[in-house]
């Protein structure tokens, strides 16, 4: 996991987060499912400020038009460069925030890197055809952490949300994904790039949830 987020970093860098952020001047501060307006904070975040700085967010159903990419490390920027054109391209007027990349875990094991390239909408739209699909991020509570910086943070940043999982008790419901939110083309910077990292959180047990 670790390898795939790092060469998913440091191939979206400029490339393929660029090409995609730059349709949506005023982006939402995340395109994935709306979330609570006061998050909670992890309550085992005292003893360790990075896990402190992990949010627990409320989040609703978020339309999406979804394109998977499958490829070497080294050419998954020219194919995540690809991809969000013609996601955007697709979803129109219809786009609702900046792009997004989900992981996908159980891809075949054969050196190269799995992911879903997506765009939010503010509908559910009907699939364009080829090999562009309908989707969406799933709605229910998740873990998510405010990376601000290059996006070879992105490996850190799921380490600590793993270990926030392992502190509170909590377990993943499915894949986690990043959001780009900054436009590389108007913030060069990349220490001043930033990107939200979600974890979906599986419903706690019985026990836990009883008061």
């Amino acid at each position: 996991m670790r390898k795939l987020v790092l060469a998913l970093g440091l191939a979206l860098a400029h490339g393929g987060c660029g090409a995609a952020a730059s349709p949506s001047p005023s982006p939402s501060p995340s395109p994935s499912p709306s979330p609570s307006p006061s998050p909670s904070l992890s309550p085992s975040g005292d003893s360790d400020p990075a896990l402190a700085a992990v949010e627990v967010l409320e989040l609703t159903t978020q339309p999406a038009l979804l394109l998977r990419v499958r490829a070497p490390a080294d050419q998954l920027e020219a194919r995540m460069h690809e991809a969000m054109f013609a996601l955007l391209a697709a979803a129109g007027r219809d786009l609702a925030g900046p792009p997004f990349a989900r992981l996908v875990p159980d891809a075949p094991a054969d050196g190269t890197i799995t992911l879903d390239a997506g765009v939010p909408t503010i509908k559910p739209l009907t699939a364009p055809g080829g090999d562009i699909v309908v989707g969406e991020l799933p709605a229910g509570p998740a873990a998510a952490l405010l990376v601000v910086g290059p996006l070879t943070e992105l490996p850190a940043a799921h380490a600590t949300l793993q270990r926030w999982l392992t502190a509170n008790g909590r377990a993943a419901a499915g894949p986690g994904w990043q959001v780009f939110l900054t436009n590389p083309i108007t913030e060069p910077d990349p220490a001043k790039q930033q990107t939200k990292v979600f974890v979906p959180l599986a419903p706690l047990a019985a026990t836990e949830a009883s008061p």
